[in-house]
């Protein structure tokens, strides 16, 4: 475990915090994996991974919006997971014969 801290005036903690998410980051990460599976990440390493620094003000933003992109995404997750909760629900009614279909089924045949 290591603790990363940036000079604020240089790198956003918020912009910095997506870096280890970063494909790039990752890869490397998998590059320097050993054969048994585990990363080997020493504090030099991890010192030494170049990051791009874009302007504070851009950081924030890129920070701010990649933050909104998750929370739909786990709202999102949160909804699929619902709705297939529901989706079950309704299949096991349906299958067991607690809700009938033959009368929805004659309401969608055109006469």
């Amino acid at each position: 475990m290591a603790q990363i801290r940036s000079e604020r005036d240089v790198v956003a903690p918020e912009f910095l915090s997506w870096g280890p998410r970063d494909h790039r980051v990752q890869l490397q990460i998998e590059l320097d994996t050993q054969g048994i599976g585990v990363p080997d990440l020493g504090l030099d390493k991890i010192g030494s991974m170049p990051i791009v620094v874009p302007p504070l003000r851009e950081q924030q933003e890129i920070a701010r919006r990649t933050t909104a992109q998750q929370d739909v995404i786990a709202r999102n997750r949160a909804l699929l997971i619902k709705l297939n909760s529901l989706k079950s629900g309704v299949m096991d009614d349906l299958l067991t014969g607690r809700v009938r279909v033959t009368p929805l089924a004659s309401d969608t045949v055109p006469t």
